[in-house]
């Protein structure tokens, strides 16, 4: 699996989407291959999920987040649905994963960079909850957030509070 410029030369520019990429698969090194998403330009694989953002506002670098599980095989995607709505996302950060769900961080258009939202998903890994809001994050989408071991669904996290409070 690799993301395909068509007519692209060289190494793919990671620092902005575009919608020539697509996310291909193939079983014979690339000599063929098969579009399994089309505008998917950065991907993620885990367990029994595979995460892929592609954008939706070449201009404003908005994106929205498909998710393909391992009952499809990998090859049928869905746009994840978050609870928000009419608010674009610019980041996504997968900040764990069991066999039946996913957590995300996602930073939406028009917030800060210090921080996104904490989404948890169901079996499917495409409809999500909020599970926290405002969860501290750093520029390049490391979360302050750890999962802990030795309870399923547990986490500790540090959220950001001066969203709210007066300066």
């Amino acid at each position: 699996m690799l993301t395909f410029e068509s007519g692209g030369v060289g190494h793919q520019s990671h620092g902005t989407f575009k919608h020539d990429i697509d996310l291909c698969i193939s079983d014979d090194f690339f000599k063929t291959h098969k579009i399994i998403l089309q505008g998917g330009n950065k991907f993620v694989s885990q367990k029994s999920f595979i995460l892929a953002a592609k954008p939706i506002d070449i201009n404003e670098q908005t994106i929205a987040l498909f998710v393909s599980n391992i009952d499809s095989g990998y090859t049928v995607f869905h746009e994840a649905e978050l609870p928000l709505k009419g608010i674009r996302d610019k980041t996504y950060s997968l900040v764990a994963t069991s066999s039946n769900q996913l957590w995300i961080n996602v930073r939406h258009a028009g917030t800060h960079e210090e921080y996104g939202n904490i989404y948890t998903s169901d079996a499917t890994g495409t409809r999500f909850n909020l599970s926290l809001m405002h969860n501290a994050r750093d520029e390049f989408g490391i979360c302050d957030i750890s999962k802990i071991e030795a309870s399923t669904g547990v986490f500790i996290a540090n959220y950001y509070d001066s969203v709210n409070s007066e300066s």
